[in-house]
């Protein structure tokens, strides 16, 4: 199959009748020749290639054509010119001045990664770049919601890690165009050139680049002016990874290298591919208060722990909207006390504003919290679930209340299907925007994300969620009457002691306004509020030990008020 020494030309009868439909070893020939070996200077000219199966039942033979584009491609790499190590290619990113240490978290991946075995020198002029090397690469996933510090962390694990690798690569990974670019730079950097106007298509610079990955062979020069050539250790970044269809296309299967992935969907790691990784979560009271203390500059303040820890814990624990919120501080020469007024009385504009200059690793981060979440791209049906969830206790939320009352949930758009409704908590799963327990049927949504929407609600969209939510209680909260015998048995207390939290944080979000007059409440929350009072003053004569609330007089009695207050003539 090979006429000449600097070149490869396939010939339809080379493979005619060797291997049958879809033998792995066709498959694996062919990438060869696809995949030119980096130490010698070929030239190809892939022609319309024609292959004959030829089967053992005498019957007709398959004949398969594929048609190729005639494509010729010259490689850089002949013997004296093999790539030189190392290689970054790490021009889209910048280390962050600002980035708050977290360096469990970058131990935890150089732990990961000592598993890839470094690789063994094989001489100056004994390179052996067909082998390849069969071992696949150790990889590494950081998920978690938008904001959250994936890719601050990955970039400083880059940064200052960068040593440790002979070849670096950093590629955006969100979508198959952005891949295909940075793939096409980074074969370039490899040596791969060709003639003008007969540029590498997509899946060719994919293969060079998988191929080299695979047989990473590259010329070193120490301080003295010696070159070896040896295989080079590499470290591969897919940042915002949210497709896990697209990423398989791409990613490099063999090679003596690291795979880094950042992405928002955490089902991601059910893949074979990407087990091991960690699902970052919001920072402690103490570690965001560290934080807004140092970003904000004002560690001189009267106060200043104790203010910072408190705003930091508003602010949900989020790196993000801690980062932009102290940009706004500086910006607008507040002091911890006037910020924290500020964001009591109009957090909406404070979480909805951009500060210009604000330091970020990367362009796209120069967004509010709201765009970098996506809210507004969800699927509509998604978006209806999130509006109820925002409105619930955001650390227990039963499944079966956000299905079993579901018909009769007025707004078209809230999934009122089993299918609808897996699909809408599947688009909320994937943006991390909430989180599931699959033992339990239960998922938790952080406080940020239901402060953030419910911020960019109306005060009627509210009434109607609200009107929603009582609804799914009422679906699910065992009501007795004041006849019924059984009506204070133990039976009772599991049932109630699940759902008590979302009556209460019902209450705190709408009670005021309804004792006030200002809105009236439903049927449904009136009857709701009015068992649950009952339930609170006359209470079952044998109570749970392990009861997972503690009511305070407040959260007892503010039910109460709400349902002496509410007009139940209200539809």
């Amino acid at each position: 199959m090979r006429s000449g020494s600097d070149s490869i030309v396939l010939v339809n009868h080379a493979w005619a009748g060797q291997w049958p439909p879809g033998s792995p070893v066709f498959h694996q020939t062919a990438r060869r020749y696809l995949l030119f070996p980096p130490n010698q200077h070929l030239k190809f000219a892939l022609l319309r290639l024609t292959i004959i199966f030829n089967n053992s039942s005498n019957q007709p033979a398959l004949q398969i054509t594929i048609p190729l584009r005639i494509l010729t491609m010259t490689s850089k790499n002949h013997p004296g010119t093999l790539v030189a190590l190392p290689l970054r290619h790490t021009k889209a990113i910048a280390r962050n001045p600002e980035f708050f240490s977290q360096e469990s978290y970058l131990n935890q991946i150089d732990e990961h990664f000592e598993s890839v075995a470094a690789p063994s020198p094989l001489g100056d002029d004994s390179p052996k770049p067909d082998s390849g090397d069969a071992k696949a690469p150790a990889s590494f996933i950081l998920c978690g919601m938008g904001g959250i510090g994936k890719t601050e962390l990955a970039i400083e694990y880059v940064l200052s890690r960068q040593d440790k690798f002979d070849a670096v690569f950093w590629v955006l990974a969100d979508t198959t165009k952005n891949l295909a670019s940075s793939f096409a730079e980074i074969a370039k950097r490899l040596g791969l050139s060709s003639e003008p106007g007969n540029e590498p298509d997509d899946v060719m610079a994919r293969e060079v680049v998988r191929g080299w990955l695979a047989n990473p062979v590259g010329r070193f020069t120490d301080n003295d002016g010696k070159v070896t050539t040896r295989k080079g250790r590499w470290l591969f970044v897919f940042d915002n990874a949210d497709d896990p269809e697209i990423l398989c296309d791409w990613m490099p299967s063999q090679g003596p290298g690291a795979i880094l992935v950042t992405s928002r969907d955490p089902t991601i790691r059910e893949s074979p591919f990407l087990t091991d990784g960690l699902d970052l979560s919001s920072l402690s009271p103490e570690e965001g208060g560290d934080m807004l203390r140092r970003l904000s500059k004002r560690e001189d303040e009267v106060d200043a722990v104790d203010l910072c820890i408190k705003i930091a814990t508003a602010l949900g624990g989020v790196p993000l909207a801690i980062s932009q919120m102290c940009a706004i501080m500086r910006r607008k020469n507040l002091s911890l006390k006037e910020f924290k007024e500020y964001y009591k009385e109009d957090a909406k504009s404070l979480l909805s504003m951009k500060v210009a200059g604000m330091s970020s690793a990367l362009p796209k981060y120069d967004r509010t919290i709201w765009t970098t979440w996506a809210v507004d791209q969800l699927p509509p049906n998604a978006y209806a679930l999130l509006k109820i969830l925002v409105v619930l206790d955001p650390d227990t939320i039963q499944e079966q209340l956000l299905r079993s009352g579901a018909n009769d949930v007025e707004p078209p758009d809230y999934p009122k299907t089993g299918k609808a409704y897996f699909d809408a908590r599947a688009k909320l799963i994937q943006s991390s925007l909430v989180k599931r327990d699959i033992a339990t049927h239960e998922l938790s949504i952080h406080r940020l994300v239901q402060d953030v929407v419910r911020e960019r609600l109306t005060s009627d969209e509210l009434h109607d969620i609200f009107a929603s939510a009582a609804i799914l209680l009422a679906a699910v909260w065992p009501f007795a009457s004041g006849t019924d015998p059984t009506r204070n048995q133990a039976w009772r207390t599991p049932i109630c002691e699940k759902y008590s939290p979302h009556i209460i944080r019902l209450e705190v979000m709408f009670g005021p306004s309804i004792r006030n007059r200002e809105y009236t409440g439903t049927v449904k929350s009136a009857a709701v509020f009015s068992s649950y009072s009952w339930y609170v003053y006359h209470p079952p004569k044998v109570l749970q030990a392990n009861s997972r609330k503690v009511y305070d007089g407040t959260e007892l009695h503010g039910p109460v008020r709400a349902v002496r207050s509410a007009r139940t003539d209200h539809p």
